[in-house]
């Protein structure tokens, strides 16, 4: 499968919500380097039902707000994180249009 842009130096950290700074390249057509920064926010806590049992399960939603100032694009990705800080779903902006992709891990829990 070929991508239309990598991301350099970039990890997530759901422990640590500082701003972070890292580098987007896009390949075709090719960009260079660009500078992307992000910024995190907690903006809900809550429960949520399983998919699988129905059960109710602490959540944590935290949105990362991106900028790469030099072509003009912002946007916002969504982590949904359990009460074990993994990630159970997101919601990721993948391309200056808009276009976006969600991913919900189902799993079964265990007490």
């Amino acid at each position: 499968m070929k991508y239309d842009f990598i991301i350099k130096s970039y990890y997530f950290n759901k422990y640590d919500l500082k701003s972070k700074r890292s580098t987007i390249e896009f390949l075709d057509p090719p960009s260079g380097p660009l500078s992307i920064y992000y910024n995190y926010e907690e903006i809900e806590e809550g429960e949520i039902a399983s998919l699988l049992t129905g059960d109710l399960y602490r959540y944590r939603l935290i949105k990362e707000s991106f900028n790469v100032p030099s072509i003009l694009w912002k946007g916002e990705n969504y982590y949904w994180l359990d009460s074990d800080n993994h990630v159970m779903s997101s919601s990721q902006e993948i391309s200056p249009y808009g276009d976006v992709i969600n991913f919900k891990l189902i799993k079964k829990y265990s007490e």
